[in-house]
């Protein structure tokens, strides 16, 4: 206390000055701190010059989410052409590569024999007939016995098979094509002995064609028979093709928990090609009013599923807001809260925002290249 007292003391009467100059430095601090205080308080950024931003108007807009999967070109019906019994080939009657029609000649076999063959058993078959025919009457009349009558009728029985079967092989020399398609390598000549093993072509039908792909077990929820997709293919990349889906498999994998599934394609053109590697584009997801925006909209990512933004309000002033987002493209987020329709968003100037402080809204022309993007990003969307 006294070394506390004989400081005051000398500074009361031998440094005046000294003491002044500190009592100086203390009120300035105080004076700096309030002016500090309310710079940074609520009011501001009244003081702030406004902020030149390109605002989005927020409006309903209409969107396919698509997912991709991998899927492969299948002919609905393929088959190799074969003779259903032995024979000396004729005629070929179908070039390689050829569109044929259900029911058109393809191969003609040698038919001589069996036209002769038919000759006999059509004979055989009237004799059996005229037996039957006396028989029947004797039989009434109690002349012949009911076993004799029985091998006459079996007789007769036997002769008509018999028939039967010869005009089938005589039919089955004509060999025609089961379905619409198109006709493969030709693999024999004419005078060759074929048989039932021998491979005389391939018969493809190409329109329509299907393509098959795995689906992953959780988006099976969300696909129906009827449901429509695209396909694009490698070789015509341009190209488009739409389907439907025909086929979904009754169960799940459990080796790669995925399920079958498969689409008709329209190809009446002729270009997709069993085999083929396809892209399937189908759509999981529509929204009829959904909220989209510019992605540089958002200047602060909060977790996975909300963000920071600046909205401007009726009177032109920087609001924060936090919104809920949903899906996201290429350069582009769905809003699924904390938005309305109508509502102005910050997507350039953000750097420079502060809640509170007047905005210019930049000319009209400066959302030009957010506009583009947007309408590109959708197109590709609904390709």
């Amino acid at each position: 206390m006294r070394i506390l007292n004989r400081w005051a003391f000398g500074m009361s009467h031998g440094n005046r000055p000294a003491h002044n100059l500190v009592v100086l430095l203390i009120i300035g601090g105080l004076t700096g701190c309030q002016k500090d205080e309310s710079a940074s308080g609520p009011g501001a950024s009244r003081g702030m010059p406004p902020v030149r931003a390109v605002l989005w108007e927020v409006t309903p807009t209409q969107f396919s989410v698509q997912e991709r999967f991998i899927g492969s070109i299948a002919a609905r019906e393929m088959i190799e052409v074969q003779s259903e019994i032995q024979g000396v080939i004729r005629s070929i009657e179908f070039q390689e590569g050829e569109a044929v029609e259900a029911g058109q000649i393809l191969v003609q076999l040698d038919d001589t024999k069996l036209i002769a063959q038919l000759d006999q058993v059509q004979a055989d078959l009237e004799q059996f007939q005229m037996d039957f025919e006396m028989d029947e009457k004797l039989y009434s009349e109690n002349t012949i016995s009911k076993q004799a009558h029985d091998q006459t009728v079996a007789r007769l029985k036997r002769a008509e098979a018999q028939m039967d079967l010869r005009r089938r092989e005589l039919a089955d020399t004509t060999i025609r094509a089961p379905f619409s398609g198109v006709v493969g390598e030709r693999n024999i000549s004419i005078g060759q002995v074929v048989n039932p093993q021998t491979s005389l072509t391939f018969l493809v039908m190409l329109d329509p064609i299907d393509i098959e792909f795995q689906l992953p077990e959780r988006f099976v929820s969300k696909i129906f028979v009827g449901q429509k997709l695209g396909v694009r293919v490698r070789a015509w990349p341009e190209d488009r093709f739409e389907g439907e889906v025909h086929f979904i498999a009754s169960y799940v994998d459990p080796g790669t928990r995925t399920v079958q599934v498969k689409a008709k394609l329209n190809n009446d053109h002729r270009k997709l090609k069993p085999g083929m590697f396809g892209e399937v584009f189908l759509a999981m997801e529509t929204f009829d009013k959904a909220m989209l925006i510019p992605e540089p909209a958002l200047f602060r990512i909060l977790n996975s599923r909300e963000a920071s933004l600046y909205r401007v309000t009726a009177d032109n002033k920087v609001e924060m807001v936090t919104v809920v987002t949903g899906k996201r493209l290429a350069g582009v987020v769905q809003i699924l809260s904390g938005l309305e329709i109508g509502d102005k968003v910050i997507v350039e100037g953000t750097q420079k925002a502060i809640p509170g402080a007047d905005v210019i809204p930049a000319p009209a022309d400066s959302l030009a290249p957010y506009r583009s993007m947007m309408d590109q990003i959708l197109q590709q969307e609904a390709k």
